[in-house]
């Protein structure tokens, strides 16, 4: 988290232009939402501004797949003169930095919603600026024992990348607060790098005391999909990619409050003035209507300020 100031006029009349990268696919239900947030934090600091998205799919690419696409991204902003980049997500982020293009260097760009930033990677981009995602798993396992006060042992997922191994650390520090304070919650961990699929399968769905358990996700990508699909037991995460992907419940940031926040620094960089990394965002529990159904749970046992999708009845 560096604050920064660049050498573009400190100028607001023009009309600029923006390229706004996402890690993930277009059809995520919450991306309408990430995008106006977005346009309405340009549209408070009075910048008018021509918007190209582009969409990084990476729980589809490898990470050379994913670096070379990053590369034509980055050749496409630079094409059509884009005054700044704004990527979206640890990803996108991660792959802007890490594909070699030496336009990463040269167009200034903020980075939102990543939870782990790479900060050896990012001491080497003074032009690149951003604010750090906040992860809640205490809130997140005190939401999971109202919801399911007789399941009294977490299952955390794990991974051998770096983002997955930042994901778990961060978890088993504030593990350590909440399990100080509810000495009888046990926790589990499976690596599903290490772990062969059999495993896997074994433990989330073959497991004889699986109705005490719940499967907490620190980080969701592709890879953890089909794993929180077959799990015999509720999942939850701080993502909220992982609802409607098979996780019963999220609690993180609302996607509005994302944009706008990059918005709003995105034109106070325009007006060439200081950013400081102070924005506040509101985090949401968001449940999914058919993981209710599925697990014999009903509505009155969820926080009535609870965002719940698919609810079809």
């Amino acid at each position: 988290p560096f604050p920064f100031f660049f050498s573009i006029p400190p100028q607001i009349s023009r009309k600029y232009k923006i390229t706004f990268i996402q890690s993930y696919e277009e059809q995520n239900y919450w991306n309408s939402e990430l995008l106006k947030g977005f346009n309405d934090g340009l549209k408070e600091q009075g910048l008018e501004a021509e918007i190209h998205t582009e969409y990084l799919n990476s729980w589809f690419w490898e990470k050379d797949s994913e670096e070379f696409i990053m590369r034509r991204i980055l050749q496409r902003a630079n094409k059509w003169q884009s005054d700044i980049i704004v990527t979206f997500g640890d990803e996108a982020t991660y792959s802007l930095m890490a594909c070699n293009s030496p336009i990463a260097h040269k167009i200034p760009t903020i980075y939102s919603s990543v939870k782990y930033p790479n900060y050896p990677l990012l001491a080497h981009y003074p032009n690149i600026y951003g604010k750090q995602e906040s992860q809640d798993f205490i809130t997140l396992m005190n939401i999971s024992k109202k919801i399911f006060p007789k399941r009294k042992t977490f299952i955390v997922t794990s991974e051998n990348g770096s983002l997955g191994k930042a994901a778990f650390s961060k978890f088993m520090r504030q593990w350590m607060i909440f399990h100080k304070r509810n000495p009888d919650y046990k926790l589990k961990s499976i690596n599903i790098s290490d772990k062969i699929a059999a495993k896997i399968v074994k433990l989330l769905r073959f497991n004889i005391n699986i109705r005490n358990d719940v499967l907490l996700v620190p980080l969701y990508n592709q890879n953890i999909k089909w794993i929180m699909r077959l799990a015999a037991c509720p999942c939850i995460s701080t993502n909220i990619n992982a609802v409607p992907n098979g996780a019963f419940a999220t609690y993180s940031e609302k996607e509005y409050d994302l944009g706008y926040n990059a918005g709003m620094k995105t034109a106070l960089f325009f007006k060439h003035r200081y950013i400081k990394d102070s924005s506040q965002t509101n985090k949401i529990l968001v449940c999914d209507w058919k993981q209710i159904k599925y697990f014999h749970y009903t509505k009155d046992l969820i926080p009535k300020d609870a965002v719940i999708i698919n609810a079809f009845e």
